[in-house]
């Protein structure tokens, strides 16, 4: 097993580290662990990786862009698919980027379920863009496309999910009966 671990102090890592099971783990090849300081990440000649707080008040809040390159960078070709899924859900949900990715990450079960749930947060203001998804031909798509309108809770997803009861596929058309049953239940 290998573990990333991103911080502003990875000397406080050391001791945790080196005592106990997981020095034993290190020492049997059973895990890897790799630090990284995200301030070598940052630009500036500081190396300041704190921003300052949005509306103002108290509280930290660092900058995204010492991590993001942190990540990448120690990361490099093993960036797994789940970082560029969050990377997809966010230039969807932000700038209106197209739900493509996250739609073709249902096919991956290792990424089905992280993906439903960012398709979840993107019904409401992307509606539109799910009824192309609610006609895919592959079935097992329109079975978590209705699934995820079910979750949403938006009364605006009752009518595409709908549509879906009468689907060819049976278990489409049980996904659409629990989808439009929940709907019913939450937004009436």
């Amino acid at each position: 097993m290998q573990i990333e671990v991103f911080t502003l102090f990875p000397a406080m890592f050391d001791g945790y580290l080196q005592e106990s099971i997981l020095k034993r783990a290190q020492q049997a090849g059973l895990l890897t662990v790799r630090l990284h300081n995200i301030r070598d990440y940052a630009t500036d000649k500081h190396h300041v990786t704190d921003d300052i707080p949005y509306g103002g008040g108290g509280g930290m809040v660092m900058k995204p862009d010492p991590v993001f390159e942190a990540v990448e960078t120690a990361l490099g070709t093993e960036r797994n698919a789940g970082a560029a899924l969050v990377k997809d859900f966010a230039a969807a949900l932000l700038s209106g980027a197209p739900i493509e990715p996250i739609v073709s990450a249902l096919t991956k079960p290792r990424l089905r379920d992280q993906a439903k749930a960012y398709l979840v947060d993107l019904v409401g203001p992307r509606l539109s863009a799910f009824s192309v998804y609610a006609q895919d031909p592959d079935a097992a798509i329109r079975r978590d496309i209705a699934d995820v309108l079910g979750l949403a809770e938006d009364l605006a997803a009752l009518s595409l999910a709908e549509s879906l009861l009468t689907d060819r596929d049976q278990q489409v058309a049980k996904a659409a009966e629990r989808a439009v049953a929940r709907l019913r239940a939450t937004t009436m």
